[in-house]
């Protein structure tokens, strides 16, 4: 069927561009999580509105802690603290640590 050689070829294009950002090895939950940090950098993004975007909403919420941990200890990304709510932390991408980096 001609749809799924597009969509093979579609996942075949995906996964050379991921390996050529560096990110091939992350899975697919922190590969989620790295996108939609970046793609909102206009706006501070907060555990909080990982948890409620409707992409995760099929995944646990120990599941997007435990990668964003991962990601936090191989300083991929950066906690700070809100500059108008102390309380709340704001998640940054630490670009310099992106290429060639493995999650551990």
């Amino acid at each position: 069927m001609k749809e799924f050689e597009t969509l093979f070829a579609m996942r075949n294009s995906l996964l050379e561009l991921e390996n050529s950002l560096g990110i091939g090895n992350f899975n697919e939950t922190e590969k989620s999580i790295l996108e939609y940090i970046i793609s909102h950098k206009d706006k501070d993004i907060a555990l909080k509105d990982i948890l409620n975007n409707s992409y995760f909403k099929e995944k646990s919420e120990a599941t997007i802690k435990r990668a964003l941990d991962r990601m936090i200890k191989s300083k991929i990304v950066v906690q700070e603290f809100s500059e108008h709510d102390r309380r709340k932390r704001i998640l940054n991408i630490n670009f310099t640590s992106i290429l060639g980096q493995t999650i551990k």
